[in-house]
């Protein structure tokens, strides 16, 4: 909050805040950010593309001038997005010629993906404290494992609970690069990701390890991993086997896990505020 305050400026009309960030699990408390803006007249916009689907969400609550989402985060089409407007924010449109979306957006809807989206959200809402449930016990089991199964990993964000988001883990494992484990896994069945989200084609690091401090040989050796509301405690220990193997197996090929294994490299680790 006081990076924010300090941030702010006279000519500054808008903040948009995001819930949560894939690289660090964080769940935002939005409450005091929405009181400032609104004392300083500066439009606030939640982002929730990512924390959608998996955290409560109440407008009348968080205030928001604004707020997205990705229904392709809680099991709705890719491609559609959904924008809340609260009643008197005035919006320019970005695409003119037509009078659709009551003239925000100009061309043809995609009607497909819109009731998509909505179906989304009607079962989003029937189940989303049971989801969370599943979410939460899933997390804390792949956590465990781990700890006991991988040693020389770490964690990047918060531990499970109030403050992390419920489904997915943030990764570190020593001496292994996370685009050799992501390849590898992927193969043997395990979808994940490593490097910074919202990047394709190539692995950036540098923003990530500005806002953090961490270095960049930290978050190259990292994968995220995430479930939804359809995976199992078996899908966990499938997932937790498949890293083991995988993790195991580049280890052995790798120079760097010698070094740090005969003490010739100090691990890296400690700087992380969660290491197993």
């Amino acid at each position: 909050i006081d990076s924010l305050k300090s941030n702010l400026r006279d000519e500054t009309i808008l903040v948009s805040v995001p819930i949560s960030t894939p690289e660090l699990g964080v769940v935002q408390v939005l409450d005091e950010v929405s009181e400032l803006l609104n004392e300083r007249g500066v439009a606030f916009m939640v982002d929730a593309t990512t924390a959608g689907g998996w955290v409560p969400l109440d407008v009348s609550l968080l205030k928001p001038s604004l707020m997205s989402l990705s229904p392709h985060r809680f099991h709705g089409p890719k491609g559609v997005c959904l924008l809340y407007k609260r009643r008197g924010v005035s919006l320019e449109p970005l695409m003119h010629g037509g009078n659709q979306e009551f003239g925000l957006r100009a061309g043809t809807e995609n009607a497909a993906s819109i009731v998509g989206a909505g179906m989304a959200c009607e079962l989003l809402k029937r189940d989303l404290q049971q989801r969370i449930q599943n979410a939460n016990k899933l997390q804390s089991q792949l956590l465990k494992g781990i700890k006991e199964r991988i040693p020389f990993s770490g964690l990047m964000g918060p531990l499970p609970g109030a403050g992390r988001i419920c489904n997915q883990l943030h990764l570190v494992f020593e001496g292994v690069e996370g685009e050799a484990l992501m390849l590898m896994a992927n193969v043997k069945g395990l979808e994940c990701h490593t490097g910074v989200s919202c990047v394709s084609r190539h692995l950036e690091n540098n923003r990530f390890s500005k806002v953090t401090g961490l270095p960049e040989d930290l978050m190259r050796s990292s994968v995220l991993l995430s479930w939804h509301a359809g995976h199992s405690e078996a899908d966990i220990q499938e997932a937790l086997g498949i890293l083991e193997r995988c993790i195991g197996r580049l280890r052995e090929m790798s120079p760097i896990w010698e070094s740090i294994q005969s003490g010739r490299m100090p691990s890296r680790l400690d700087l992380l505020p969660v290491r197993f």
